[in-house]
Formats: structure tokens, C-alpha cells, sequence
């Protein structure tokens, strides 16, 4: 540990880090890859990969609860199926789970990005 005690490897972030890659085991399953020939393979609209596409306008989108937000935010309907089980499990533990920043598409994400960039809006 000769590194300890200089820059990155000083950083506490670093460390918890470290220890949670040495510690932790995953239970999660290896996914599962398909060759180009499959129709199995999953089919994402180019609008989706661009970031050209409005949230509220596609029925594989979904508004985020009240409940879990203080604004209108939208999430592809399978990931807002994972967060409510999330955040019901969370309830249960004592934890209130809020989506705080949820999908962004194109013109949204340059927009936050110019004024982080102009010093309108903090970064970090």
C-alpha cells in the first residue's frame, strides 16, 4: 500500500470503493448475449439512442408518481416498474426513495449542459 496517503488513493470515495469491490459478492445473473443473426435481439428506435424524442408523447414512457417526485419527470415504463419495487422495498427498510432526475433527452441535457457551461447553473 504504497500509494496510500497521495492523491486519488488518499480519497475516502476511493477507499469505500475498494473495499466494496474486495468485500462484495454479486448474486446478479450474467446477461445473456445474442449473435447479430438472432431476432431475438432487442430493436431500440434510433429517436431513443439520439435523444431525439419527447418522454411524454411515447406509450413506452411513463410519468413518475407524486409520490416519488416533486416535479413531472417520465421513465421508460420497465425502469419505472423497478423503481416503485425499489422503492416499496426501501419503504419497508425505513427509506423513502425520490426519483430526482429522470429521463433527459436531447435538447433538455444541452440545455443543463450550456448553462453549466456559462456558469448559469453550479456544476457539482
Amino acid at each position: 500500500m504504497a500509494f496510500v496517503g497521495r492523491g486519488l488513493f488518499r480519497s475516502p470515495t476511493f477507499l469505500v470503493f475498494l473495499l466494496f469491490c474486495i468485500c462484495c459478492k454479486s448474486d446478479a445473473k450474467p446477461i445473456k448475449t445474442t449473435n447479430a443473426d438472432n431476432d431475438a435481439s432487442p430493436s431500440i428506435a434510433l429517436e431513443l439512442l439520439n435523444g431525439r424524442f419527447n418522454p411524454q408523447s411515447r406509450e413506452d414512457f411513463a410519468a413518475v408518481p407524486t409520490k416519488y417526485s416533486s416535479r413531472k419527470q417520465y421513465l421508460d415504463r420497465r425502469t419505472l416498474v423497478a423503481f416503485e419495487k425499489l422503492a416499496t422495498a426501501a419503504l419497508k427498510d425505513g427509506f423513502h426513495v425520490q426519483a430526482v432526475s429522470a429521463t433527459r433527452n436531447f435538447t433538455t441535457q444541452k440545455a443543463i449542459w450550456d448553462q453549466k457551461f456559462s456558469g448559469q447553473r453550479p456544476v457539482g
